[in-house]
């Protein structure tokens, strides 16, 4: 009776990987103004386009009573305009932003205007 003996050889790699941004990479972060979520396709949503991912990350939007709107923790979220499915009247919404970034925290407010 013959024996059959097969021999394997593995390999492990590692390989690790970094990506450093400068710091000042969020300093000419820029949030828009005004949306329209009227379904037409053209500026239905807002998102803000971050250069670089923070490491924390916080929004919320505020209607003129100061209740909460919408808020996320990801920093490539996006609102469409609505609060529980319901579409939300025209008018100013007051945002809150804060992010860390390069172990620096921000905090950011600002208004963006809901147009039907």
């Amino acid at each position: 009776m013959k024996t059959l003996t097969t021999l394997f050889t593995l390999l492990v790699f590692t390989v690790s990987f970094a990506q450093s941004y400068p710091d000042d990479c969020l300093d000419s972060l820029k949030t828009p103004s005004s949306f329209s979520p009227n379904g037409d396709a053209i500026n239905d949503f807002i998102t803000i386009d971050f250069p670089c991912p923070p490491e924390l990350f916080e929004i919320k939007f505020f209607n003129r009573w100061g209740e909460s709107v919408f808020e996320s923790d990801k920093h490539d979220f996006t609102w469409d305009g609505t609060k529980d499915k319901k579409v939300l009247p025209m008018g100013v919404y007051v945002w809150s932003m804060n992010y860390t970034f390069n172990a620096k925290e921000v905090k950011m407010t600002g208004n963006i205007t809901i147009i039907r």
